[in-house]
Parts: C-alpha cells; structure tokens; sequence
C-alpha cells in the first residue's frame, strides 16, 4: 500500500513541477509568474519528499536525511502567503520591495537550524562555551545571554513540529482571507470564473492537506496510518484537476489552451505509469506464489500491453477533455483569428471599433482598451468610455503620433515615455492607462494605434501576445483603410447626389417659357458644370411691350449655392412686380439678400428693363460680367457701368443707365463660365475672343447665334473638367 500511495505522490508531484515550469516560462519578466512558480515547485517538492520517505525503509540512515530535507518543503507556506500578495490581484504591500519577503523569516530560521543541527543536544552542547572565564567579570552578562539563546534554540528545536505546524496554519488561513477577500472585489465575470477555480483548487488541496498533517502535528492526535494520506491524495487530486481545469478552459496566467495536450498527456502518462507498476507488482506475487518461479515472459507481455494500449488511451482521454473544456470559451489564439477575418467585412468604422475593442477587451481580459484612428481631417481620436468625458485626441504633429508611425512592433509604456519631451503630452499619453501601444500600419501609412490596458488578472504582455498583436495590426490597419475608403465612397456618392438635387432646384428655378413680342425676340441657354456653379437667369414679362431681364452668377455650389439662387429668385420676382425701376430693385434685392445671408454667401447680379415702345433700355449692375450690345451696323457697345455686388454691404446703392435700341440690334448677356473656359493648355476664351466670334459670325437668328456661341466654347474647352456653369440670354430687337 505504501508503494501505490508513493506512486500517487509521485505522479502528482511531477505535475505539480511540470505545471509550475509552465506558468514560470510562460513569461519569467512577470512577478506573478514567477511567484506562481515557485509556488506550485515547493508543493511539488513536498509530494516528491513523501513519496521518497514512503519507498526508503524506516531504518535506514538515508530516511533522516529525507525528513531534514523535507524542511524545505515548509517554505510552500510563507510562499503561499507571498503568492497571495498578488493573486488574484496586487495587495498595496507590493508595492514596498522588500517587505513581503519578511514573512520568510521565520522559515529561513526553522532551515538553518534543522540543517546545521541534528538534535537540541548539539545546541546545549555551546553552551559550555559561555562557561570559560574568558565571560567572567563584565562578560557575564553576555554569556547569560548566550546561554538563554541556546536554551531557546534547543526548545524551538525540540518543539518544532508543533510549533511550525501552527505557523504553517496561521499562514494558510492568511493566506486564505487575503486571497477570498480580493476575490470578491473581482466583478468581471470571466475573471472571477477563473479566479474561483484556482482558489477552490488551492483552499481544497492545503486544507487537506492540513487536517491531514498539520493539525495532528499540533495537537499529537494519532490517526489511522493511511486516512491522512488519504485526504492528502483527495486534495492533491482536486486541487490539480481544478487548477488545470482553470488554466485548459480559462487561460490562468495566460497559459494558452495548446498546453492542454501537454498536461492530460501528463497526468495519463503518470496514471497509467503507476496502475502499471501496481499491477505488475501484484501480478509478479501472484504467479510467484502460484508457481514457485518466476516468469520472465511476464514483463514482455506487460511491455506489449503497454505499447498496444498506451497511447490510443491517451488520445481517446485528449479529445473528450479538449471537447469538454473548450466547448464554452473558444482559445485566445482562435479568436484573434477569426477577428482578423471578421473585421474585414465590417465597413461602418464605428461598428468597426466596436468590434475590434470589445473582442481584444474579452480575449486578452483588458481592464480598457483605446482604439486611436486617423479621421479625415488628419486627427487621431479615442473615443471617450464611461469615465472619460471628452475624447482623447493627438495629431501628426504630436511626438506621441510621429514616433508610432516609426515603430514597427508593439511598445510598453515605459518605452513610449521615453522617447517624449514634452510634459503635456506625456500627461495626455498617461491619461490613456495603456500598458502597451500596437501601432496599425498599412503601406508605410499609420491608420491607428491600439491602447492596450493592463490585464485584469494583473500579467502583463507576453512574446506570444506581442507577437500575435503584430500580425492583427496589419489586418485591423487594412480594415481601417477600408473603412476610410468606404467612407469616402459614401461622402462621394453624398455629394453626387446633392450636386444632383440642386442641379434639379436650379433647373426649377430657371424659366420653363422665354417671353417673346412684336418688337423683341429672347434666346437663352445654360449649361450647369458638374460642380453647380449657381448660374442664374430670369424674365418678367410686364406687358406686350416691356420686359424685365435678369442674369447672375451665385456664390457657393451645390445645395448652399442652390438654396442661395431660390432665395435670390423669390426676392427679385416679389420685387421686381412692385417697380419698374431696376436700380430700386437692385437696392432692395441687395438689402433682403444682405440681411437673409452670411457674409460669405453673395452674387453677381445684372437686372434690364426693356421698353419696346420707346426703344430703351434702363439696367442697372452689380459687379456683373458686362453686357455687349451688338448694332446693326456692325459695331459694338459694352456696358460697362457698374456697382458693389450684391449681399456683401445692406446699405450700397445702386445707379440705373440706359441705353438706346433699333431694330437689328442685339443685347448679349452671358456669365463667366463663357469667357473663363479653358482649354487643354489652360489658356480662357477670354472676352476678346468672344467679341471677335460675335463680329465675325453671320448669324441668322438668336438661337443659331446662341447655338455657335455655345459650340464655339465647347470645341474651345474640349478635353477639359467645365467648373462652371455656362449661360446666356440673347435679346434681339425687331
């Protein structure tokens, strides 16, 4: 029996120190790994020394050697009480370096003292020392002291296992409260799964192991040989299921899921090893007995049955725990993978976002993570949490944004600061509460820069977290990109369909009828560009004989120009029926424009009144292109008279002229976006050009002079973007 129990101690120690060595090199710059470590190697070293002390027989000298060296093992307590410090998370004591490290003292005593010394005797044995009349005189006082020292020293001794058997519980029970007490301050969920695993695993496994030995020690109670190994072997048991449990299904210490294989292979191999050597043992008795010889086929068939049996057994065994325990928490590794797929889909950048912290926040158990991205206007901006009223925000001239657009790799915080100078900016990066910076580069061209928040479990970033950070970077800077360029798309197709809408309200606008009359003809065309420059014409037809022409150039495009032009529209028509005057229109147009508008928002405005009963024309002007008047004789006249442009000044006036007409002449009104045409040499058609095109031509009536104006331009322009509109108004009078 004592064979099987020492197999069973065996095997789980060897568990214990393979699970130790997991947690320590998964990342030995953490304290907390470190600390976990040594941990789990103390209690393995104490289930290896039992397991040891049950195999050497009792009279042995070597078995007073195992149980000197199983003083060692003590030190698992103050470990445990060091290890609570800072599971599951940092106790303020941390914080002071040398501290926590007071409660090995005691130990450390209780080492040396049953190292050096094999019995109280050997102590008592200086004491003689003090008795030499080198101490007499002045000196003894000293050698009382000594020699009370040694007495103390020989009763620690003598009284050392009850004595430290209460350390060793005083110890667990702070331990125990300490660790409880953080424990329920934990309110992430996943966290507090986690942590309760490892707390059950660690309260069931030394409070076995406690009233197995510890409290006998104490009080000298004698239980049945095997009932505290029995409990012993409960908590070793449980305490190892439960801790593998949390690191398998829920990343303790960041250990991944791929250890798993690892730690069932482990603990098969130790079972089946130790149910091996048990029935073979039992097996050799028996036929011994039942034959009187041994037989040495026996050990071949159990190495056959072995190597038939041994392996398909574990991997039946690998694949239902790995089912069981990942069927609720997918791996970490898995799901930065399918987050790098997912994201790519995803075009709302804002929902984008959403997706990429709340993932890494859930994946890597992030206490808070900011995502920086690049707006349009150059700006990096994190949007505010519940604890944060304004977003954080930093530009390229920022240190902060300059040295992540060099950086290639995540970088920690305290690499970050020192590379910035300035006081206020540091202060803006400390106000992110990032432990790492991951910056998200796509052709050379920085999109974004992930904030990474400590760990909730308070482990920091391993090799294997910055190495898998780097890789999602690349994936999460080219869905930025794509986001970006989406967006732009979206602000395109925006603005397609406004230039559209008021290319609609400016077609609306314009006069769906050209007035005409015995003694006066009217031809008119406009060609919006595709940018909506906001040209402007109208008529009012006053009676048989007069009638009132206007042309503008609107300031602004799209729906601000056009919304202008509607306004522009109904003041003018309201007036224009109240006066035949046009320098009182203009003035009042100007006013009710002024004082409707921002300063920004104007227009060039031309306004005529046509009296075919008398041949004149009355106008007025402002800051319009210059109307021509073509006589019948050949000759040409420009009307050069003009005032402020309108919406700029509410009190400007106005002047009225007017001119004479006969019959043959025409009155050419036109906008900029005639004379101002370009083409491929970006050389403008210029005035002169169209006044030697308007003289040179022989024209037949309005629309065919109109028509060759038009072409004319458009041959001109040919092969080049129109940035503004082309319109014209013909009067010819008969």
């Amino acid at each position: 029996m004592d064979y099987f129990i020492a197999v069973i101690y065996l095997t789980g120690g060897i568990l214990l120190l393979f699970i130790g060595l997991i947690v320590f090199k998964e990342d030995t710059q953490q304290r907390i790994n470190r600390v976990t470590g040594m941990l789990f190697f103390f209690a393995a070293l104490a289930f290896v020394t039992r397991a040891c002390g049950l195999l050497i027989a009792p009279d042995l000298i070597e078995k007073k050697l195992i149980g000197r060296i199983a003083v060692i093992c003590e030190l698992f307590f103050p470990q445990l009480l060091f290890f609570s410090f800072f599971f599951p998370k940092e106790s303020p004591i941390t914080t002071q370096k040398k501290l926590p490290y007071v409660v090995f003292a005691p130990y450390i005593f209780h080492l040396i003292l049953v190292l050096v010394f094999t019995s109280s005797d050997e102590i008592l044995f200086f004491s003689s020392v003090f008795e030499s009349s080198f101490f007499e005189g002045f000196l003894q006082p000293l050698a009382i002291f000594g020699k009370l020292l040694l007495n103390l020293f020989a009763y620690l001794y003598d009284t050392q296992l009850a004595l430290f058997s209460l350390f060793d519980l005083i110890y667990v029970g702070l331990s125990f409260a300490l660790m409880y007490r953080k424990y329920r301050q934990i309110l992430d969920r996943p966290t507090n799964r986690q942590t309760s695993l490892v707390l059950w695993g660690i309260f069931i496994g030394v409070g076995l192991y406690a009233i197995a030995f510890l409290i006998p020690k104490l009080f000298g109670l004698d239980f049945t040989s095997y009932f505290p190994h029995l409990l012993s072997i409960i908590g070793l048991a449980l305490g190892l299921y439960s801790i593998a449990w949390a690191i398998i299904k829920y990343h303790f210490l960041n250990v991944r899921f791929f250890i798993g294989k690892s730690i069932i292979f482990s603990m098969g191999s130790g079972i089946l090893i130790g149910c091996y050597l048990l029935i073979y043992k039992y097996a050799k008795q028996v036929f011994h007995q039942l034959l009187g010889f041994e037989i040495p086929i026996l050990e071949i068939i159990f190495l056959i049955c072995a190597a038939v049996f041994f392996q398909p057994i574990l991997s039946a065994l690998e694949r239902i725990v790995k089912k069981h325990f990942s069927k609720d928490v997918p791996d970490y590794q898995y799901v930065l993978q399918e987050l790098s797929h997912d994201i790519l889909a995803i075009l709302d950048i804002e929902k984008l976002r959403a997706k990429i912290v709340k993932t890494l926040i859930t994946a890597m158990s992030l206490e808070k993570l900011y995502l920086l991205i690049e707006s349009s206007t150059g700006i990096f901006t994190a949007q505010p949490d519940a604890n944060q009223s304004t977003p954080i925000t930093f530009d390229h001239s920022n240190e902060f944004i300059r040295l992540m657009a060099t950086l290639e790799e995540p970088v920690n915080l305290s690499q970050m600061l020192l590379h910035l100078t300035d006081e206020a900016e540091v202060e803006r990066v400390k106000h992110l509460q990032a432990h790492l910076f991951v910056p998200l580069i796509h052709r050379g061209e920085l999109e974004g820069v992930l904030c990474l928040g400590k760990k909730k479990i308070n482990t920091g970033f391993t090799n294997e977290d910055r190495t898998l950070l780097s890789i999602l970077s690349t994936q999460i800077a080219i869905a930025l990109e794509n986001s970006k360029l989406y967006q732009e798309k979206l602000e395109k197709q925006r603005i397609d369909e406004e230039i559209s809408l008021a290319r609609e309200i400016q077609r609306m606008l314009l006069p769906q009828q050209i007035p005409q009359g015995k003694s006066f003809k009217i031809s008119a065309i406009n060609i919006p560009s595709k940018e909506v420059g906001g040209d402007y014409y109208d008529f009012i037809q006053f009676d048989q004989n007069r009638v009132g022409i206007s042309i503008g150039d609107i300031s602004g495009k799209g729906i601000p120009g056009a919304l202008l032009m509607s306004n522009l529209q109904a003041t003018f028509r309201s007036l224009a029926q109240m006066s035949g005057d046009p320098s009182k229109v203009m003035k009042l147009v100007n006013s009710q424009i002024t004082r409707t508008t921002t300063p920004e928002k104007y227009a060039t405005f031309f306004y005529g009144v046509f009296d075919a009963s008398q041949y004149t024309f009355k106008y007025s002007n402002a800051g319009h292109n210059f109307p021509i008047i073509v006589r019948s004789n050949g000759s040409l006249q420009v009307l050069r008279e003009s005032d402020l442009i309108i919406g700029i000044d509410e009190s400007a006036t106005y002047k009225q002229h007017q001119v004479k007409l006969a019959p043959g002449d025409l009155l050419i009104c036109y906008t900029d976006g005639i004379t101002e045409a370009l083409n491929i040499h970006h050389v403008e058609f210029g005035e002169e050009r169209f006044m030697a095109l308007i003289m040179s031509e022989t024209w037949y009536s309005t629309q065919h002079l109109r028509d060759i104006i038009y072409e004319t331009v458009s041959d001109f322009a040919s092969g080049t973007h129109q940035f503004d509109d082309m319109t014209l108004v013909i009067l010819q009078v008969r």
